[in-house]
């Protein structure tokens, strides 16, 4: 039995011929123009998915356009708008898990402080150089890029800048950040708008904070678009432009290995290759790009809760064994078993309880029935678990 190659996490094994030592990853002679090629496709795709959203936000306020889906201030009043209040009543937040002192002159999502108001804890601030309040408080303005190249009056000659007026939603927060303001983040994004794309479509808490109908459906649909456009943005940076820049002469890519002392997992750095896109979820090919040298097989295995499954096998507990029958993430069904409003909420399909499983074993096979034994190289061998959906792969030499 001869030894090989893997990276823990991802596990992605690299067989190699007998008196060969292990060697870096390597791709396809073609393989940075493909990620190049792909990267022209993926930032098309980012282009209309940001057009999308911006589309909707001119619905809600004309310099709606204008806006930078990337700018998280910008996104956030769109999304939260926000009030400036002054504090009178000494208050912490229990969701926020921020505190707030008597006087204090803050900004907060609008929600949050007509909630402070409303119970007396606070009293709208005025605005400085105003004698009044501000006629509008979710109308906020920011300073943008002039990319239309706008002319100001007076003016000949555009400027590099210019401001856009934003009216937000009124949200109501998901989730603060430290400072106690309302995150943004990608799972704040996912959970305002479900799964609006599905089918059915599962709308998210945004739906419901503008009372359902069309102007829910749009507001889901727009955000799903923005998480999209989000995750293309990962993409580019992550692997579809910054790979090829990282090969060298051989189009090879060199990746740093560390050993996790405390778990015994390796991780990868400079670049990390265990975080490719999943193979179901590989929409530009990234994966694509990756082979071994010629006289090697890339093997791409799958080692789902393995754990769990020898316990299982060890202990000979039914249920158990059942749950991994079944397929899916073992967690899940145990938290269908212990939460009788998880199990109902999965039966209403407002949670997805998704089994990748079958698709897994699918793309395993398929690999590893290109593996053919050449003449003094080793062969794969796929070892299934009796009780598992995962393929153990061990290199056997060849008799």
């Amino acid at each position: 039995m001869h030894a090989c190659w893997a990276c823990a996490r991802q596990q992605t094994f690299l067989i190699h011929t007998p008196l060969r030592s292990p060697r870096p990853l390597v791709w396809t002679p073609r393989a940075p123009e493909h990620l190049l090629r792909q990267a022209e496709l993926a930032e098309s795709d980012k282009l209309k998915k940001e057009d999308v959203f911006r589309r909707w936000a001119a619905k809600i306020c004309p310099d709606g356009s204008y806006i930078n889906p990337r700018s998280v201030a910008q996104k956030r009043h769109l999304l939260f708008s926000s009030q400036v209040v002054e504090i009178i009543k000494p208050f912490r937040h229990s969701k926020a898990k921020h505190s707030y002192e008597m006087g204090q002159v803050v900004e907060l999502a609008y929600m949050d402080a007509q909630e402070l108001i409303a119970s007396k804890h606070a009293r709208v601030a005025k605005q400085e150089g105003s004698s009044g309040v501000a006629s509008d408080p979710q109308l906020k303005t920011f300073t943008v890029e002039n990319k239309e190249k706008l002319l100001e009056a007076g003016r000949s000659t555009p400027k590099g800048t210019r401001e856009i007026s934003v009216r937000g939603l009124g949200l109501r927060p998901v989730i603060y950040t430290p400072s106690g303001a309302a995150s943004t983040s990608s799972a704040v994004i996912s959970q305002l708008a479900g799964k609006p794309f599905a089918d059915p479509p599962v709308y998210g808490s945004a739906f419901h904070d503008l009372g359902g109908g069309k102007d829910g459906r749009e507001a889901c649909e727009a955000l799903g678009a923005l998480l999209e456009s989000e995750s293309i943005d990962k993409l580019l940076s992550t692997f579809l432009r910054t790979l090829p820049k990282m090969a060298d002469g051989n189009s090879r890519i060199h990746t740093a290995l560390n050993l996790n002392t405390e778990t015994g997992r390796l991780s990868s750095m400079r670049p990390n290759l265990q975080n490719q896109p999943a193979l179901e979820k590989d929409v530009y090919a990234v994966r694509r790009a990756f082979s071994a040298q010629k006289g090697n097989k890339l093997i791409v295995v799958d080692y789902g809760q393995l754990e769990l499954r020898v316990m299982a096998h060890m202990t000979k507990c039914q249920s158990m064994i059942d749950a991994f029958a079944l397929g899916g993430d073992f967690h899940s069904r145990t938290a269908i078993d212990m939460y009788p409003h998880v199990k109902a909420a999965v039966d209403r399909q407002e949670v997805i309880f998704e089994s990748r499983a079958a698709r897994m074993r699918t793309c395993l096979d398929t690999q590893l029935r290109d593996l053919a034994p050449l003449n003094s190289a080793p062969m794969a061998v796929s070892l299934r678990c009796l009780l598992s959906r995962c393929a153990l792969c061990v290199c056997v030499g060849a008799a």
